[in-house]
């Protein structure tokens, strides 16, 4: 971001450096497409006096050479330095200057540019409008520091990408070289899944050896046992019985 930055400043720099000539905008109007030009003494609107060629250096509008100073008027002044600051002209090639409202002031059957609460009456709003003495505009170098920005954004995107993708390469075989154990581990468990019971010729039943914990014998059934004691006895009391018929 901050190297962008600096390509855009750097974009504005050469701008301003450029020489160019100014001209009124506002459509419909008496002024529109008059040139602005310098008197000597202040800046008009229209008028037969010569072309003017403009600057902006060190942040200041010069006009032939000389400095402006933005008040109530633009007025020329003799003493480098004495421009008023900020001056630029931004991406739509026109002129900005802080806290002046450009308009066309009538005055000796012509207009001078004044600030518009300078202008009593029969004040017309307009726009200063750059055209380059070579003919070039503002809009080329803008669209040229753009492109660099752009350029140096997708670098740094494709560079975080990289970064990532070969992070991500790094940590996967530490994630596979983890899960090998735990497969081996699940391989080795052993299982009674699938455990049949078999008859032999002598038939018995027989299930095959389990590797599981040997169970207990279940205990045996107190009612069993209770039939069996019972039934013995009822048998031994029908002999008796029998004896003694006899």
């Amino acid at each position: 971001m901050q190297f962008s930055a600096v390509l855009l400043a750097a974009a504005a720099g050469l701008v301003s450096a450029q020489k160019f000539n100014l001209v009124a905008i506002h459509s419909g109007s008496d002024v529109q497409n008059s040139p602005i030009n310098s008197d000597g003494k202040q800046l008009i609107v229209g008028g037969s006096t010569g072309a003017t060629t403009y600057e902006v250096k060190d942040r200041g509008l010069y006009a032939n050479g000389k400095p402006v100073s933005f008040g109530d008027y633009a007025t020329i002044e003799e003493t480098d330095g004495m421009a008023t600051r900020d001056i630029i002209v931004n991406g739509q090639d026109h002129l900005y200057v802080p806290r002046f409202d450009f308009v066309a002031c009538p005055k000796d059957n012509g207009y001078i540019l004044a600030n518009q609460p300078a202008c009593s009456s029969g004040a017309i709003g307009i726009e200063l409008r750059a055209i380059y003495v070579d003919g070039s505009s503002s809009a080329a170098p803008a669209s040229s520091a753009a492109s660099s920005a752009a350029s140096h954004a997708a670098s740094s995107a494709a560079a975080s990408a990289s970064h990532a993708a070969s992070s991500a390469a790094a940590s996967k075989p530490a994630s596979s070289a983890a899960a090998a154990p735990k497969s081996e581990a699940a391989a080795a468990k052993p299982t009674n899944a699938g455990a049949v019971v078999s008859q032999i010729n002598d038939g018995q039943i027989q299930a095959p050896q389990s590797t599981g914990p040997a169970q207990a014998p279940k205990p045996t059934n107190p009612a069993q046992a209770n039939g069996a004691a019972s039934l013995g006895v009822s048998a031994v009391a029908g002999v008796v019985a029998v004896a003694m018929l006899f």
